[in-house]
């Protein structure tokens, strides 16, 4: 498994996505309800334009703002909720191609996010081996997670470009002994990843613990308080590189957060789906009008932290209920299936605004228990890891998968989109298990074959 086959070149890793995500761009255009007139925002809403996510707005005026006051925002007053990164790239779009800028926004997501494909297949080559990364970058393309979204105005799979390039950068500044080239382009794909999405806030810890990772494997620092040196060093700026956010928002209005999007979800996620279960709509609708007449931000998010635990404390079981709901929402909602299925209308549940699909419905069961059997392996994969000893790896990974999904499991709603930061990772931890057991066939039936 050594030689090279089409699939460990990178150009194929990339175009066979990128054209497929043409495709299906072109497919959705000529062949669906949307019009030129509902792409226009702010015109049109979810039920009649296919091509709308629920948080599009909070990213274009926002953009269209920085281009009328110059201030990513709303008049003179910058937005706390979202940070710059992708606004600007809207902002770019909007001011080139004016009202078509729509168009060349899905266009370049189309063009962009497919470089996920050959970053996962080379993170996965260079840490542990050629064949893993093949089933790594094959099961990849098949869960359609970084597909089935790749047509939508959002941050997610933007995000996850420069993420993994970062991730990338820094195991190549290892392998080519400490190049400085590689340090810098890590540095700097860091930055534009915590720009587009808050979700970095906290990633320094696990930047130290790839350094100590990275130099068992390299073994680039000749002595442990170089090590040391260069750990710290980095690590402290890799969190002033991540809090760029934070600095914007404590000059503003005075508190040290990138966004206020979470406090809000303990209102509009968590509080509304407790309440709701206990048939206590009105009290939500209530609580969510009360939030908004609290100019202060720090403040609100003051009174949004006493409000969810008030509740919390009133109805726990209904909360543990809600935690339930949103893991099983964000570990096995299919990322394929039901973004193109509502494209079309469609879905695999009765859901209002879209129509049942018993095709999809079966479909999504597949997918499940697929899912079911990805989580398995990585938790043999894991188990590996332990045997190992490798405890450092171990810490890793459970410390990026808990700042991933943590906060989606306890104060959102849950969703195939929130797991897109750490899905390469189950899928790796899986491929080294299936990878394992492809091994002990071939010399299961070496011994037996007869002589």
């Amino acid at each position: 498994m050594n030689r090279k086959i089409w699939i460990d070149v990178k150009w194929c890793q990339y175009l066979v996505p990128a054209v497929s995500g043409l495709l299906f761009y072109f497919f959705l255009y000529y062949h669906s309800e949307t019009t030129f007139a509902n792409l226009q925002l702010p015109v049109g809403q979810y039920k009649n334009n296919i091509w709308f996510h629920s948080d599009y707005l909070t990213y274009y005026r926002p953009a269209k703002n920085f281009l009328e006051t110059g201030v990513f925002g709303n008049g003179t007053n910058p937005d706390p909720l979202r940070t710059v990164g992708y606004p600007a790239f809207l902002a770019i779009l909007i001011k080139i191609f004016k009202n078509n800028w729509i168009y060349y926004a899905y266009f370049l997501h189309c063009i962009i996010i497919p470089i996920i494909y050959p970053l996962i297949y080379s993170i996965t080559e260079k840490l542990i081996n050629r064949k893993t990364a093949r089933i790594s970058l094959i099961i990849s393309l098949f869960s359609g997670l970084y597909f089935g979204r790749m047509i939508f105005i959002g941050t997610d799979l933007v995000f996850m470009v420069f993420f993994l390039a970062a991730i990338f950068f820094l195991i190549k500044y290892f392998e080519n002994h400490r190049k400085a080239t590689f340090l810098i382009l890590y540095f700097i794909t860091i930055l534009i990843s915590s720009l587009i999405r808050p979700s970095l806030m906290y990633y320094y810890p696990a930047h130290l613990m790839m350094v100590f990772f990275l130099d068992k494997k390299y073994k680039v620092f000749v002595s442990k308080s170089k090590l040391w040196k260069f750990s710290i060093l980095t690590t402290i700026l890799v969190w002033a590189i991540v809090n760029i956010s934070s600095y914007r928002n404590y000059m503003n209005y005075g508190f040290f957060k990138p966004t206020i999007v979470l406090n809000a979800n303990y209102i509009n996620h968590v509080s509304r789906d407790i309440l709701r279960k206990e048939g206590k709509n009105e009290i939500f609708d209530s609580l969510y009008r009360q939030q908004y007449r609290i100019e202060d931000y720090t403040d609100r998010m003051k009174w949004q932290n006493e409000t969810v635990i008030r509740i919390i404390e009133k109805y726990p079981f209904s909360f543990i209920k809600v935690i339930i709901s949103n893991i099983k929402n964000t570990l096995f909602d299919n990322g394929l299936i039901n973004p193109v299925g509502n494209y079309f209308n469609y879905n695999w549940r009765e859901e209002e605004g879209l129509k049942y699909s018993a095709f999809m419905h079966i479909t999504f069961l597949i997918y499940a228990v697929g899912y079911i059997i990805l989580y398995i392996l990585a938790a043999f994969g894991i188990y590996r890891i332990i045997r190992k000893q490798d405890w450092i790896l171990l810490l890793l990974i459970f410390y990026l998968l808990s700042i991933f999904l943590l906060p989606p499991f306890i104060f959102g709603s849950g969703g195939s989109r929130l797991r897109i930061p750490v899905e390469w990772i189950i899928v790796i931890l899986g491929c080294v298990t299936i990878v394992s057991i492809l091994d002990r066939i071939k010399l299961y039936n070496k011994r037996i074959k007869p002589i």
